[in-house]
């Protein structure tokens, strides 16, 4: 079983920004998914079946580990079998790439799940975002899509993207997957 987990923050003001992209990928994969058992604890929201989970910390994304922690022990699954989808500046928007085992690259959600498991050893999905070439990191990634024809394509794409790599994923393991994705 792998855990899916989207990080994004807490909160109706953060839906539909930047920074939420991951969490967003993964609550439109469960709702588009049949067959899924539903759970939540208190930290975390997640659907299940015997293959996979999808799950998104109900945190704000600085302590994602927290959650991430939990459902992991919830599941019985060690880092090995995660893969957290989250937003990254340093691809353009409809880019994915595949990571293991390494740093956070500044993202503080990142960050906060390498502390608290005390490893860098999981999988990532680094969904482009882009940078904003006038405006502060910070308000850009905290700022809505503007979801304009070429955004609302773009992240359709990356939705695409990400179903089709989870099911090969599935099928062939990690490292075959991070091989034909990146």
């Amino acid at each position: 079983m792998f855990l899916f987990l989207g990080l994004g923050n807490l909160g109706s003001e953060y839906e539909g920004t930047r920074h939420n992209f991951g969490r967003y990928i993964v609550e439109r994969l469960a709702r588009d998914q049949k067959g899924l058992e539903h759970k939540k604890i208190k930290s975390a929201d997640y659907f299940y079946n015997n293959d996979y989970a999808l799950g998104w910390p109900l945190t704000y994304m600085n302590v994602s580990g927290i959650a991430t922690k939990k459902l992991l022990e919830l599941l019985k699954l060690k880092a090995d079998h995660l893969i957290v989808l989250h937003d990254d500046l340093d691809l353009p928007l409809g880019k994915i790439k595949f990571s293991f085992g390494r740093s956070s690259g500044g993202h503080k959600g990142v960050q906060s799940i390498i502390d608290c498991l005390e490893t860098k050893d999981f999988l990532r999905i680094r969904l482009g975002i882009g940078r904003s070439t006038n405006q502060d990191e910070k308000d850009y990634v905290l700022e809505k899509f503007n979801m304009n024809e070429n955004e609302n394509t773009a992240v359709e794409k990356v939705y695409s993207q990400v179903v089709e790599a989870m099911t090969f994923l599935l099928q062939n393991g990690s490292d075959k997957t991070m091989s034909q994705y990146n």
